[in-house]
């Protein structure tokens, strides 16, 4: 299960916003992995990173406003999509 996701400004400015995110998805079985583009003028940058991994999380420098896509494969992916999706865009 593919979706791409404009992370709210409000969610980025939460405090621990990471360690939240990281937190909330180690629950599910499922894998959940985010892919963050950055582009510049001299190069294009893509970080994939596990989202349960603190360290991969906070390697993006997340941004509000900036898109995000998600990848959610495995038994729970429902669920874990629904509740990332709450997360990145509350």
């Amino acid at each position: 299960m593919n979706e791409n996701l404009v992370v709210s400004k409000k969610a980025v400015s939460a405090a621990n916003f990471e360690a939240g995110l990281v937190s909330a998805l180690a629950k599910f079985e499922c894998g959940i992995f985010l892919i963050h583009e950055t582009v510049s003028e001299s190069e294009t940058l893509i970080k994939r990173v596990n989202a349960k991994s603190l360290i991969g999380v906070l390697s993006l420098e997340l941004k509000g406003g900036e898109m995000l896509t998600v990848i959610v494969s495995g038994t729970d992916e429902r669920e874990a999509a629904e509740k990332i999706k709450e997360l990145l865009t509350m």
